[in-house]
């Protein structure tokens, strides 16, 4: 069969990721309707691509106290909730997944030969919700059309 590194995927119209350093973090995240589309080139504001891996779903729930934590220069702006929903064309770009899947603990990386695995998601109905455990994602990109945050908190750090 075909080789999983070979799957590529388009960056989003005028994606740009940061050059921040961005890790999520959170207890468990349901996937609903998901799919890995594959390896995208994703630019950045400097002007050099990333690769990075690209999931779409239906939506996108996060539990256990998510916590998004952002570096730049030296400071650090943590933003937690009790929970995150992403819902209606949720797309999630990142350069590093990992948690427990099915007990299992496994990393994703745009190289990883784990990518094999996702290739597995696009044969799951999209019915099949996927849940990921002590979840940890490197320069997470999430859009999608609806954001809810109960218990939004946001601390900067100097």
């Amino acid at each position: 069969g075909k080789k999983a590194s070979s799957v590529k995927a388009a960056a989003s119209p005028g994606l740009m990721v940061s050059e921040a350093q961005f890790v999520l973090s959170t207890g468990s995240a349901l996937l609903l309707g998901a799919a890995y589309d594959g390896v995208a080139q994703v630019p950045t504001a400097s002007g050099s691509t990333v690769p990075m891996m690209k999931f779409t779903m239906n939506s996108l729930t996060l539990d256990g106290a998510p916590t998004l934590t952002v570096t730049q220069g030296g400071r650090s702006a943590v933003t937690s909730g009790s929970s995150m929903q992403f819902t209606g064309s949720v797309v999630l770009y990142a350069t590093q997944l990992s948690g427990d899947l099915l007990g299992v603990p496994i990393t994703l990386t745009p190289g990883s030969p784990l990518a094999a695995i996702l290739q597995l998601l696009n044969s799951v109905t999209p019915l099949v919700p996927l849940t990921l455990t002590n979840v940890t994602t490197a320069q997470p990109y999430i859009s999608a059309n609806s954001l809810q945050i109960p218990g939004l908190s946001v601390n900067a750090a100097g």
